[in-house]
């Protein structure tokens, strides 16, 4: 189980797949009530999302993070 994103092999193949206009979704079971906590476990991904050269503004918004609860609200 990955708790972390801030592998480099993993963030790139984030940044690879989001360069050729794929969208990521990231759903955890954390279910945190304050961004801070899902920002402490993302931000290696978010930070690269950020900065990154590759990625159009169009392709930097194809990451979608959700939290468990937020699955309840998808039909």
């Amino acid at each position: 189980m990955i708790k972390r994103f801030s592998s480099p092999l993993l963030i790139s193949s984030f940044l690879d797949l989001m360069s050729h206009d794929t969208k990521i979704g990231i759903v955890t079971a954390a279910g945190y009530t304050e961004a801070e906590r899902y920002y402490g476990r993302l931000h290696g991904l978010l930070e690269a999302v950020k900065v990154s050269e590759i990625l159009t503004p169009a392709q930097k918004r194809n990451l979608v993070i959700m939290g468990k609860s937020s699955l309840i609200f998808l039909v």
